[in-house]
């Protein structure tokens, strides 16, 4: 798609990716949004074999969709994972992201979706389930972990259970 995602959709097929994202989803606009989308629901399976969330954001990006996917960090080492991770040391350089229809399931080893800094994420119809660690972190996985700066959050009709630490968690976000 190259660096301008305006208005593009890219549809992926069923399947299982072994690979991580990590600043590969391009920004849209205000006015037409980018789309990363799995062509059948939670058909796309994303199960990286290295360190780190499946789907990563650093620095910034904004107005995107990510639609339909599993996230899965069976194969990564334990407290190394995660489903999706928002980085930004600048307050709102991460905005106006849709989450929507994923699951972030059982084999995830940290947050289901970690953010800091991060403004107007839309988190909607998933399943964020069964987040894990172990020691010394057991208790510090929760599905959604939002902190630092992240403000105006969406989280509705969500399936958000048995995580080892809380289901969602904002933390110092002032939201």
């Amino acid at each position: 798609v190259g660096a301008d995602g305006t208005g593009h959709t890219v549809e992926v097929a069923s399947g299982v990716y072994i690979e991580r994202l990590v600043d590969q989803i391009p920004s849209g606009s205000a006015a037409s949004r980018f789309t990363l989308k799995s062509t059948t629901s939670r058909g796309a399976i994303l199960r990286p074999t290295v360190a780190g969330a499946c789907i990563q954001v650093n620095n910034s990006g904004s107005y995107f969709d990510i639609r339909g996917f599993v996230l899965d960090s069976i194969n990564q080492p334990a407290n190394s994972g995660g489903g999706i991770a928002f980085s930004t040391e600048t307050q709102g350089a991460i905005t106006q992201i849709g989450l929507i229809d994923l699951e972030i399931d059982a084999n995830v080893k940290g947050d289901g979706i970690t953010a800091s800094r991060s403004t107007f994420i839309d988190v909607k119809n998933c399943s964020i389930h069964d987040t894990s660690c172990t020691a010394p972190d057991v208790g510090l996985c929760h599905g959604i972990y939002a902190s630092t700066g992240s403000r105006n959050w969406l989280v509705e009709r969500n399936e958000i259970f048995d995580n080892s630490g809380y289901g969602v968690h904002f933390y110092d976000a002032g939201v």
